[in-house]
């Protein structure tokens, strides 16, 4: 049976989970607010991102969602192309552009 450890270099998360970025209309300025971790409010922050539906890869969404829904489809629909053009039943392959993944910008 195999193990998976979720987060084991996390530092990075609880960084980006205690940092606020503020918008200053006046001066058209990006503040940044850190927030001490041992406060009720930076614990809060700190599980919801270390929570399953919190945790994002880079900003493109949870990895079981790009593997069912964006990058699977695809690949199959690609090889799908191929073998019909290997076993002679298209003349041409043609082949989409992979898509980008528009759920999580």
């Amino acid at each position: 049976m195999s193990r998976t450890y979720r987060y084991r270099k996390d530092e990075w998360i609880i960084k980006d989970a205690l940092t606020d970025w503020v918008f200053n209309k006046d001066t058209w300025t990006v503040n940044r607010i850190k927030l001490d971790p041992r406060s009720k409010e930076g614990k809060k922050k700190i599980a919801k991102a270390k929570a399953s539906s919190q945790y994002f890869y880079n900003g493109n969404g949870p990895g079981w969602f790009i593997r069912e829904y964006v990058q699977s489809p695809y690949r199959r629909k690609c090889k799908n192309e191929i073998s019909k053009f290997i076993h002679g039943k298209v003349e041409d392959v043609i082949l989409e552009s992979k898509p980008h993944r528009v759920y999580w910008d």
